[in-house]
């Protein structure tokens, strides 16, 4: 036997089986009751519908987004000065820094050594002397160990130093000479020329080389190398070097 199906309009009882009406609350057969049937109603179908859609012009939307800045500036600020106040103060009594000076170095002056001069012998006054027969400049110059231009520019006389006999002449005393400077060693020649003890005289009228060496008893040759001159003649107005250091020996 094929089982039984129901019928759209009518419905079977699960427990025995019989077939019923649709509407039948208790099976007539066994008593059993019977759920009625509620057909679900049937929802209108939902048709998805497209979002709206918004449309804002460029000024708008600028001022939405300066809208919002500002709005979220003001909530990080309201933000930062609740968490500034939660913070607890600093006591008042609390320990403070202290500044510790740093020393400065004083740079303490040193005093410089001046040299003391040494002190110098007072030179003394010159003295008189009389010419007599047979005197010349240089012969009292050697006699008295003082120079000859000395003897010259103390009495104002002329490059020839023309003595007359009972003229009274002014005499410097001899100076101690000053210990020279320490130099470089001087070749021999060069030792020698700085050495020669030399005045210097302008040439006169009628002045000629032969009578300048007579009358500083210095051989020619000697000015003339000491003047770089390749000849005898002298000028008028002319300096010339006059080595007395190689003057002749005067006869005794």
């Amino acid at each position: 036997m094929s089982p039984e199906t129901s019928n759209p309009t009518t419905k079977i009882c699960p427990t025995c089986g019989t077939r019923l009406a649709e509407n039948a609350a208790r099976c007539l057969v066994c008593g059993t009751e019977l759920t009625p049937i509620v057909e679900p109603k049937k929802n209108a179908g939902v048709s998805a519908g497209r979002m709206p859609e918004i449309t804002l012009s460029l000024p708008t939307a600028l001022g939405l987004m300066v809208l919002l800045i500002a709005i979220s500036a003001v909530l990080v600020f309201v933000a930062l000065r609740a968490a500034g106040e939660r913070l607890p103060a600093a006591p008042a009594n609390g320990p403070t820094a202290t500044i510790t000076p740093t020393p400065t170095l004083t740079f303490t002056p040193t005093i410089a050594l001046t040299n003391t001069p040494v002190p110098t012998d007072t030179p003394l006054p010159p003295f008189e002397y009389t010419v007599g027969p047979n005197d010349t400049c240089l012969g009292i110059a050697a006699q008295f160990n003082v120079s000859l231009n000395s003897i010259i520019i103390l009495n104002n006389l002329s490059t020839q130093c023309l003595l007359s006999v009972g003229q009274k002449i002014k005499i410097p005393y001899p100076t101690a000479t000053p210990p020279p400077a320490p130099t470089s060693t001087l070749e021999p020649a060069q030792a020698t020329l700085q050495a020669c003890e030399k005045v210097i005289i302008t040439v006169q009228q009628n002045d000629t080389l032969s009578s300048i060496s007579a009358n500083y008893n210095v051989p020619p040759d000697a000015i003339k190398s000491y003047n770089s001159l390749s000849t005898d003649t002298v000028f008028l107005g002319m300096k010339l070097i006059i080595p007395l250091c190689e003057r002749a020996p005067t006869p005794g």
